[in-house]
């Protein structure tokens, strides 16, 4: 990481930095002022950058310090930086321009090991979750009942076609005893018949026999 130091001279600047004139491997610089002016202070300071394709982006609040990265160390070439001070929302002061040349950018060949590694490591777990996904849409469930009081269970584990989960469940607590019934209404009257005893001999003699007696043979 390199930092740099802007010096003002009046309203121009000029840019030292405390390495090698590229913004590095790591990607990160720091961009600080030295001090300010007596003409800045009571402004809102902002810094403007335009990168090495002319592309002029927004002003960027500055506060004490600013981080280069991202789209700031895309390309090589030279970076364009000025700062402008606002009261109100309305620019009162602008400095004049610097330059930071880039001639090692986040496209380089010696940041892209690292990249590649991010991007592996993505793709890695992308898998990983694209097989879990694909056993849990293939698990299936089983459940046991178990014995009254017994304690309730469940398990995962890796079926042949997918996530197999087990559940214990048990049976519930024996119900208390329910009141009691009303009493049945009274049954119809019972058919009434006639009976009469006789041995074996006077049943056979016996004749006619009547058909509503039941006849009890004894001896």
């Amino acid at each position: 990481m390199i930092t740099y130091t802007v010096t003002f001279e009046g309203k121009e600047i000029s840019i030292e930095g405390d390495g090698d004139s590229y913004l590095g491997e790591a990607g990160v610089s720091i961009l600080t002022v030295e001090s300010w002016p007596d003409e800045w202070t009571g402004f809102s300071k902002f810094v403007i950058f335009r990168l090495p394709d002319g592309t002029l982006l927004e002003p960027t609040s500055f506060g004490d310090g600013f981080t280069l990265s991202g789209p700031l160390l895309a390309d090589s070439g030279e970076l364009k930086i000025s700062f402008a001070g606002y009261k109100d929302g309305v620019e009162i002061i602008r400095s004049g321009i610097a330059t930071i040349p880039i001639s090692n950018t986040l496209k380089d060949t010696g940041n892209t090991t690292s990249w590649s590694s991010v991007v592996t490591d993505c793709i890695a777990a992308t898998e990983d979750a694209e097989t879990m996904t694909a056993a849990f849409e293939a698990a299936i469930a089983t459940a046991e009942t178990l014995e009254e009081g017994a304690t309730a269970t469940a398990s995962l584990t890796d079926g042949v076609l997918g996530k197999e989960f087990a559940f214990g469940i048990p049976k519930g607590d024996k119900g208390a005893t329910g009141d009691k019934g009303d009493k049945g209404e009274k049954g119809a009257t019972g058919t009434s018949f006639v009976g009469d005893t006789l041995t074996q001999a006077e049943y056979d003699a016996l004749s006619p026999k009547d058909a509503n007696t039941y006849y009890f043979i004894v001896g």
